[in-house]
């Protein structure tokens, strides 16, 4: 039953860290594309995250009595990873609940400052990762998926796109940085998807696939 719980926690931080990258995309589409539709998608992923991502720690923390025996404060300290995964699950505590008009209209200016801890999450998820799976395939698949991301919030790489999106200039190399980037993004989102699908339907049967 214990490998069943653990491997539901699998389950949860994989969903956890795709829902995370789904947020993450909206920005650059809309820089890529000028779409604005889709920008309600970026508020929903987040609350989306911050309830996976808490039961994933949830359960992780209770899971790991065989190793860490004691409370759940001492199997959390136990393992550095969890606590890296706990920090990342508690700032995005203000991110949800900033995430509404009311309070981007009584932040008002220092709202921006807020929703930045995005990108210190996005370092602590990474952290998480890397402390779970060293230099493996799952932390390596992350930072594929991160690097296009990443690249296209650089400011004069965003100020630059949309200048030249507006202005229909250099169509040809925009469109070559964009199949390039979708590339790399596929090549670490695809192989996540279905390490999901294959540990997902595992826990469903109660079968949990062991690393």
């Amino acid at each position: 039953m214990a490998n069943v719980s653990a491997s539901v926690a699998d389950v949860l931080g994989t969903s956890t860290f795709l829902i995370f990258v789904m947020m993450l995309v909206v920005t650059p589409v809309r820089t890529i594309t000028g779409w604005r539709w889709h920008l309600i998608l970026r508020r929903d992923y987040g609350i989306a995250m911050f309830f996976t991502a808490a039961t994933d720690i949830t359960l992780a923390a209770t899971t790991t009595g065989d190793t860490f025996p004691g409370s759940v404060l001492t199997r959390v300290g136990g393992h550095t990873f969890l606590l890296a995964g706990t920090l990342s699950t508690l700032l995005l505590v203000p991110l949800v609940i900033t995430a509404n008009r009311p309070a981007q209209q009584w932040l008002g200016r220092h709202w921006k400052s807020v929703q930045r801890l995005t990108y210190v999450v996005w370092g602590t998820v990474l952290i998480h990762l890397f402390l779970l799976f060293g230099l493996t395939t799952i932390f390596l698949f992350a930072l594929a998926v991160s690097a296009p991301l990443a690249f296209m919030r650089i400011p004069p790489v965003r100020r630059w796109w949309d200048s030249a999106r507006r202005a229909g200039r250099h169509r040809a190399l925009r469109a070559v940085c964009t199949v390039v980037m979708v590339a790399v993004f596929a090549a670490g989102f695809v192989p996540l998807v279905q390490e999901l699908a294959a540990k997902g339907s595992a826990a469903f049967v109660q079968q949990p696939v062991l690393d």
